[in-house]
């Protein structure tokens, strides 16, 4: 009997085996049509059951050098810190140094809006907060430098709450940089160095830190606005003081994955703090992540942006699947590459990228597209041409070129949308749609 079930052992694992060599080429091969087709430069790993499948770097960490990308090259993982802090704040409610229902009035009773505001309510986006990264001004000229707290807090606490507290979900780093200046209230430590000695060294992310800025690793990559052919535009570094808790955090694919094997284990919270982590309250957002469902099985996901890089981790939890895209020229397949590899993963259709074409359109009619466009509230974007070329400056965000398919329609390489341009009766150009995946957003020109 021990030796039948030694040997269905041995086949089940052969059998795995062989299932992971089939599909590999297959992940890689998708990956590479993006490289090629929608200029996609980075690094991922695809695992499952404790194999990798896939585990390769594309294109350069620096451009101008020619050095590649491999597992080891460091990025800036922008917003999946948020998962870090919902960890350390549900860890330090384990220990009793807070709860998630405080009132913010307990840690920060100065902030006008602090009664009515929770932990909670940070953790979800359903504070109401102002969102400090949607200051156009701050983030253009103030991002890449030290920040204090008083200076952040500046950015929101004379805004009003946009909506009562609890009723609405909108996202809101003001909200996670909240939650990291709490932890240091709370635990006496400051948050990078707290996070260090609870998550980032006992759970094995060898290479994960924060202050990219001073960062001297030979396996540190160069974020950039663009890599299009020989053409690159180097992206400045969101400093750490800024980014904090909300966004600072960066490492490697293989920090991510690490940080996955023990979050399958269980490792450091209770069985409850992880179900409350795992549950949904407004939007599908739990705490620090994205629940949703895919071919039926249960799906943790979260996105990061932050100047010049892109992220995404997506894991299927009762499957023991994950999926790491990390990208430093601020490619906005991140998302779309992580969901056609899982696809591959379960056998399910994948959706490969399509080819654009582009054609050569007159300096003089480009010229007639600048201007300031509304996308929406506090939100701007600004066209400009800019020796021959259309470029777009949204909000709080780095200018990006818009490639031309015809006169009137153009290609955001960065975003993976369309904008066409729309024109009154006189030619006089009046706004134009924004066409990004399934959505449709009309935009007004306002200048």
């Amino acid at each position: 009997m021990r030796r039948h079930l030694f040997m269905l052992t041995l086949l089940v694992s052969y059998t795995f085996s062989c299932l992971a060599q089939s599909i590999t080429p297959s992940l890689d091969s998708l990956v590479n049509v993006y490289a090629q087709k929608k200029g996609f430069n980075g690094s991922v790993l695809v695992a499952q059951k404790g194999k990798i499948l896939l585990e390769k770097g594309y294109g350069y960490k620096n451009v101008a050098q020619k050095t590649k990308v491999d597992a080891n090259s460091l990025f800036q993982y922008g917003s999946i810190t948020k998962q870090f802090t919902s960890a350390l704040i549900m860890y330090l409610q384990e220990k009793r140094k807070l709860n998630i229902n405080d009132k913010l009035s307990k840690y920060f009773p100065e902030l006008p809006f602090a009664d009515s505001v929770t932990i909670y309510n940070l953790l979800t986006h359903t504070s109401g907060i102002f969102n400090y990264t949607n200051n156009g001004d701050f983030m253009k000229t103030e991002a890449v430098k030290t920040a204090s707290r008083e200076k952040i807090f500046a950015l929101f606490n004379n805004r009003p709450l946009e909506f009562a507290p609890g009723s609405q979900f909108s996202y809101s780093n003001s909200g996670y940089s909240l939650l990291g200046y709490i932890i240091e209230k709370a635990s006496g430590v400051p948050y990078e160095k707290l996070m260090r000695q609870v998550i980032l060294e006992p759970l094995g992310l060898k290479t994960a830190g924060f202050d990219y800025a001073h960062n001297t690793s030979p396996d540190r990559t160069i974020g950039y606005n663009f890599i299009r052919d020989d053409k690159f535009e180097p992206a400045g570094i969101v400093d750490s003081t800024v980014a904090y808790s909300a966004g600072s955090l960066y490492g490697s694919v293989k920090d991510l994955y690490a940080w996955h094997q023990s979050l399958q284990k269980h490792a450091l919270l209770s069985p409850a703090s992880w179900q409350k982590i795992y549950t949904p309250f407004q939007s599908k957002y739990a705490l620090g992540w994205g629940m949703d469902s895919a071919y039926g099985k249960l799906v943790a996901q979260h996105g990061g942006g932050i100047f010049g890089y892109t992220s995404m981790i997506r894991r299927f939890p009762d499957d023991d699947v994950v999926v790491i895209v990390l990208s430093n020229n601020s490619s906005q397949h991140t998302g779309d590459i992580a969901n056609n590899l899982s696809a591959i993963v379960f056998n399910q259709p994948v959706a490969w990228p399509k080819e654009h074409k582009f054609v050569q359109v007159p300096v003089e009619k480009l010229k007639a597209y600048e201007g300031e466009y509304e996308i929406g509230p506090n939100f701007m974007l600004k066209i400009s041409l800019v020796n021959g070329i259309l470029q777009a400056e949204p909000t709080g965000q780095p200018k990006t070129e818009l490639q031309p398919e015809s006169e009137d329609t153009f290609y955001i390489a960065e975003a993976d949308a369309e904008l066409v341009f729309e024109k009154d009766a006189s030619g006089k150009v009046t706004g134009a749609k924004l066409f990004q995946g399934k959505r449709i957003n009309p935009i007004k020109k306002i200048k």
